[in-house]
Parts: C-alpha cells; sequence; structure tokens
C-alpha cells in the first residue's frame, strides 16, 4: 500500500491534472453556451493551463519522494559496502588488541616470577644473616639474635664474648 509512494503522488498529480482539464473543458462549454461568452473561453482555455499549473505542487513532492527514496537506498548500499570493507580491519584490530592482551597478561606474569624470585633471594640472604648472627640458649635451646644479653625464655645470661 506504501510502497513507491512517490510513484503514487506523481501519478495522483497526473489524474488530478486530467480529471480537472476535463472538468474546465465540460464546465467552458457549458458557461459559453448557456451563460456568458467572455467566462465560458476564459475557462475552456485557461482552466487547463491552470490545472496544469496547480498539479506540479503535488507531481513535485512525488519527485521529492522518490529521489529521497533512491538517495536512501543509495546510502544504505554504501554503508553496507563500507562495512564489508572495514570488516577486515575490525578483525586485524582486534586480534591486535587480543595480542596486547596477552602480551600484557605474560608481561605481568613475569614481573612477578621475577619478584618472588627476588623476595626469595632476599629471604635466603637474610636467612642465611640469621643463622650467621643467631646463637641457640645454652640452657633451653632458644634461638637468640645476635647482641642480646638474656634468653627471654629461661632468663640465662649470655655472655657474647666467649662465642665469638
Amino acid at each position: 500500500m506504501y510502497d513507491n509512494i512517490g510513484g503514487k503522488i506523481k501519478g495522483l498529480a497526473k489524474g488530478t491534472f486530467i480529471v480537472e482539464t476535463i472538468a474546465a473543458i465540460i464546465g467552458g462549454i457549458i458557461i459559453w453556451a448557456d451563460w456568458d461568452e467572455l467566462w465560458g473561453p476564459l475557462v475552456l482555455f485557461c482552466g487547463p493551463i491552470v490545472a496544469w499549473i496547480s498539479s506540479w505542487l503535488l507531481y513535485g513532492f512525488g519527485e521529492l519522494i522518490c529521489e529521497t527514496s533512491e538517495a536512501k537506498e543509495e546510502l544504505m548500499e554504501i554503508n553496507r559496502n563500507i562495512y564489508i570493507m572495514a570488516e577486515p580491519m575490525i578483525a586485524k584490530k582486534e586480534e591486535a588488541d587480543r595480542q596486547a592482551r596477552k602480551a600484557a597478561v605474560e608481561k605481568a606474569k613475569r614481573e612477578k616470577e621475577e619478584r618472588e624470585k627476588h623476595e626469595d633471594e632476599e629471604r635466603a640472604k637474610r636467612d642465611i644473616l640469621t643463622k650467621e648472627f643467631s646463637y641457640a640458649c645454652p640452657d633451653c635451646n632458644n634461638i637468640l639474635s645476635y647482641g642480646r644479653n638474656k634468653c627471654p625464655k629461661c632468663g640465662c645470661i649470655i655472655n657474647w664474648s666467649e662465642i665469638d
């Protein structure tokens, strides 16, 4: 019903012109024959011209709708073509993003492993230092750090000069 509405409006403009022209001719003949010799020929000859000119507006509106519909179809086709052309670029961009995320995750893992390795090395150094500078209490075997003069567990007095 509403398909090709511009063509239907243009057809309506043509039909309106034909009906108005026929009405002007018949009306002009009747007016000329029965009532007035001046207005009859005027309606007979000017009526079709007025009908023709008045149909321009309706026909122009139909033409505008046709042109707009054609332009819309062309734009939709251009959009489809752009999407078809852009699809590989979009896929490349998505793949590059995926690779970048993967690289970032791998980098974060490496950094974490290096940080953990460094922390383990630092902990090992601390353990070595702790073992070198610690001593077991002679009474209760509680581990004492270097420089502590009294065992907190049993209260034994430690003489570090004898241990060194």
